[in-house]
């Protein structure tokens, strides 16, 4: 039976009208799943089939790439009324990543071809993505699992797979959230309405939360940011932004505020150039309409003097109709008569005018006891314009799920995340039964899962800035829950410490470096080289901090950040810096917790 891994049940209000009957779907080539995912212990080799060790998983891999995995998907699916036709009015993506689960085998030899037999047992599981084709946005994933076992025949490993991918398809064909997303129209084509206008959210960045061209930061319209162009590293100074549009959407942005020329770029989501202002005498308002649904890169940048310029930036778009914005009016000049020349002998009989004198003020006091004043509120985070069929979630604002049909179902919201910041999770009622809780990363990789009765929860160290995602399963949707999201910010250090953490640091070659794993969330973060050294890493809050060296004796740090870079001081006078905005490049999200 398949498992729903990521589903809305808000999806199902998107499905066509009942006269739409066809069900269609673009079926994207089937992939492997990585080698490590794989199982590999299979009997192989002679008649009595002596274990010879395992396969790799590259081996495994094989299996699924043989050219009859994707036609027996594609048979399967339309056998159930389900059409492959990208190329048509399909409204749903689906994309599968294959892994074998189970092999219990007996194979004379390597097993591929598809003269060699073959007797055991197999199981394949089928992680699938949907996605909506016109916006590019994830509607959810799904997992089926099936087994399959053969007591002798030819058709070799890869024949026995086949009929494994085979159940799966039947599977998959007959899951609702499948079905519910295939009936429902493109969305290209049943556009809404624009809602009415409404005013946009203020964004205020601190001046240590940069982005860069390679990570911008994901913001949704209508919005205006407040920030400062600085020049930490001698560079042009610039800023970038990430933001989603939908296929013939125009992008509308506006420099409200300046104390120096800003210049404005956009690219599209290959990073192509489509529009700019001019450098030297750039505009203030520039449009670019986006041919492809996906997201877009909004650069603002000046150059030169003077070395910090603040500004405010408004980002809209037609999706709701456009509001010029209007400065303050000033207050009005005092009223003057007509100008008029005097003559050198007028300004000489006219007394000598005498500054009016300046009131005396006291003297200021000093105040026994005084407390110092709370630091002022960080900025919210802006809002968020979740995709068809998840729902929007905020931190510190909680969700009241209503009853709904009696049976299992699951609800996918979308919050934005900080990096660095502690996430706690709770959900649940009296008397809600069975609930399960799962948080993906903004790539939608797994972190961190949990499950419990009435109530259940989970803590998490979010690696990265992003739109992350929380399903919450319900073994029986007719009781209600509420959803609880608070989140504890980091100071500086701790967000420096647990920046990407879960993730692979790719090198200039473009291979992982190195990648870590929480030993303990929040206080040891340990590093893995490729070949398997190890080392781990404890900060505190303020910049205290120890590492624990595999190869070398371990030593414990203070760390400063003075002008943008960190100085960290090691208990042996050694020096070591970096620049806040140094830029790291991640891989695969390895996992939350180490092995």
């Amino acid at each position: 039976m398949s498992r729903l891994v990521l589903f809305a049940a808000a999806v199902m209000a998107l499905a066509a009208p009942a006269h739409a009957q066809v069900l269609t779907v673009d079926l994207k080539p089937l992939a492997a799943a990585p080698a490590e995912r794989q199982a590999t212990a299979v009997l192989k080799g002679g008649a009595i089939c002596a274990k010879q060790g395992p396969l790799t998983g590259a081996e495994i891999g094989r299996a699924f790439t043989t050219g009859q995995a994707d036609a027996s998907l594609r048979e399967e699916l339309s056998k159930a009324g389900v059409m492959v036709n990208g190329a048509g009015f399909a409204a749903v993506g689906v994309a599968g990543a294959a892994r074998i689960s189970q092999l219990d085998a007996c194979l004379p030899n390597y097993g591929f071809a598809s003269m060699d037999a073959i007797s055991g047992k197999v199981e394949v599981a089928v992680d699938w993505t949907l996605t909506d084709r016109a916006t590019g946005a994830e509607i959810g994933q799904l997992s089926t699992r099936e087994l399959v076992e053969r007591k002798g025949g030819s058709g070799g490993l890869a024949g026995l797979v086949n009929e494994a991918l085979a159940a799966n398809a039947r599977s998959l064909a007959a899951n609702p959230a499948l079905r519910a997303a295939a009936a429902r129209p493109l969305l290209a084509s049943a556009r809404p309405e624009p809602s009415p206008p409404r005013d946009p959210a203020l964004l205020v960045l601190p001046p240590w939360r940069q982005s860069t061209q390679k990570a911008p930061l994901a913001v949704a319209a209508p919005l205006i940011v407040e920030s400062d162009l600085d020049m930490i590293d001698n560079l042009d100074q610039s800023e970038h932004f990430a933001v989603p549009l939908e296929a013939g959407e125009t992008l509308r942005l506006e420099v409200l505020e300046t104390g120096s020329k800003i210049a404005m770029v956009v690219a599209n989501p290959g990073n192509r150039y489509i529009a700019g202002t001019h450098p030297r005498n750039p505009e203030r308002q520039l449009s670019a309409t986006a041919k492809t649904a996906g997201t877009y890169v909004v650069s603002a940048w000046t150059s030169g003097d003077p070395p910090v310029t603040p500004y405010r930036l408004k980002i809209d778009t037609d999706r709701r109709p456009y509001q010029a914005w209007t400065p303050p009016p000033r207050p009005p000049a005092p009223a003057t008569g007509p100008s008029v020349l005097a003559t050198q002998e007028q300004v000489a009989s006219k007394p000598p005018v005498t500054a009016p004198a300046k009131p005396v003020q006291p003297a200021p006091q000093p105040q026994p006891h005084a407390r110092p004043q709370p630091p002022a509120p960080l900025a919210p985070l802006p809002k968020l314009v979740p995709p068809p069929g998840v729902l929007a979630a905020e931190i510190g604002k909680p969700v009241n799920r209503p009853a709904g049909k009696v049976g299992a179902a699951v609800d996918l919201f979308a919050f934005i995340g900080e990096a660095g910041s502690v996430l706690q999770v709770t959900s649940g009622a009296a008397g809600a039964g069975g609930l399960s809780v799962t948080l993906y990363t903004p790539e939608g990789d797994r972190m961190l899962d949990a499950d419990g009765v009435d109530n259940t929860g989970l803590s998490a160290i979010l690696p990265k800035d992003g739109v992350y995602l929380l399903s919450v399963g319900r073994q029986n949707a007719a009781r209600p829950y509420r959803l609880n999201l608070a989140a504890e910010r980091p100071d500086i250090f701790q967000w420096s410490f647990r920046e990407n953490a879960g993730y692979e640091i790719l090198g200039p070659d473009g291979k992982p470096a190195y990648w870590t794993c929480w030993a303990a969330p929040g206080s040891a973060l340990t590093y893995v080289r490729p070949g398997g050294r190890e080392a781990t890493l404890r900060v505190s809050a303020g910049g205290d901090g120890h590492w624990d060296l595999a190869d070398a004796p371990d030593y414990s740090f203070t760390t400063a950040l003075t002008g943008g870079v960190f100085i960290r001081t090691s208990s042996t006078g050694k020096l070591e810096t970096w620049s806040i905005r140094d830029e790291k490049t991640t891989g695969a999200y390895r996992g939350y917790f180490c092995p």
